[in-house]
């Protein structure tokens, strides 16, 4: 799809926004608003469970109502989770080439509604080895999710859909996709290729690798990068842009009107990233 056409693609799920929060007003809207902002509780009645499973060459999570996920890189050989939650439901299972942690299929453990108030998984600890390459998918209403590993780790894709995610990343290279309405995330030594698609989308980069690849199509879209030194590709397009790189002294902002910037450093080896933005607002922050 060209890229001139995709605000209207914005601009059509921002009205349907509005048409479905006309629809919601009550009590089910407002907690879908504030579920966005406050922790889910955590009941007293939780337990905890240790398991070691088998890994397939994809890992598929799949938690309806989580507080806290995270997935790490050691030098273990057997795969293991760490849980703690309403467990009742939970198991590890295994089918057509897939390994799957799965918790209840409820959204809810009360009434069923967008915002649920009380966790089913509080937190998950989820270990992998370091020579493990497949993918990992991650589905959820919302919660902290952290991938990490003490050294670069390649993997074949990532994919999250969450309402609502806070996503960390530590030296992982990967294709990854996430899908929500409000993202949030923190990229430290990513590699490889990121696609998001969501309402509004908040980004942090630092220690930025070899060559990353960012796409976002947003209503809101903020994208922060912290760095020594970067060859960059920014191409914005949406109602209000504006670039910020205090770097290079390099500032535009531009209402209407698409932002399209380089900038090669005659520094050797010097990291490179692309950043194609769509939507109605904007904003690249670049500085050290």
């Amino acid at each position: 799809m060209r890229r001139k056409n995709k605000i209207w693609i914005a601009l059509g799920i921002f009205f349907l926004g509005i048409f479905l929060v006309v629809l919601a007003i009550g009590n089910l809207g407002g907690d879908i608003i504030n579920s966005f902002n406050r922790p889910v509780i955590v009941n007293s009645s939780f337990t905890q469970r240790e398991e070691t499973f088998n890994l397939n060459s994809k890992l598929e999570i799949e938690l309806s109502q989580m507080n806290k996920l995270e997935i790490m890189f050691t030098e273990t050989d057997t795969p293991k989770v760490n849980v703690s939650g309403d467990l009742q439901d939970f198991k590890i299972i295994e089918a057509q080439g897939s390994t799957y942690i799965k918790s209840s299929d409820q959204i809810c453990t009360n009434n069923i509604t967008f915002a649920c108030t009380e966790a089913q998984i509080d937190s998950m600890v989820v270990s992998l080895p370091l020579n493990y390459d497949g993918s990992i998918s991650v589905k959820s209403v919302n919660g902290d999710i952290t991938i990490t590993s003490d050294e670069l780790q390649s993997l074949k894709s990532v994919k999250i859909d969450a309402l609502h995610t806070n996503t960390s990343m530590k030296n992982i290279n990967t294709n990854l996709e996430i899908n929500g309405a409000k993202v949030t995330g923190s990229f430290d030594n990513f590699g490889g290729t990121a696609r998001i698609d969501a309402l509004t989308a908040d980004l942090l980069l630092m220690n930025l690798a070899e060559t990353s690849d960012f796409e976002l199509n947003a209503l809101n879209s903020s994208m922060d990068i912290k760095t020594a030194e970067v060859n960059y590709n920014v191409d914005t397009n949406g109602l209000h842009n504006e670039l910020n790189d205090t770097l290079h002294n390099k500032i535009q902002k531009n209402t209407l009107t698409s932002v399209h910037s380089r900038y090669n450093s005659s520094i050797e080896n010097t990291p490179y990233i692309r950043i194609n933005i769509d939507g109605l607002k904007n904003n690249v922050m670049i500085h050290q």
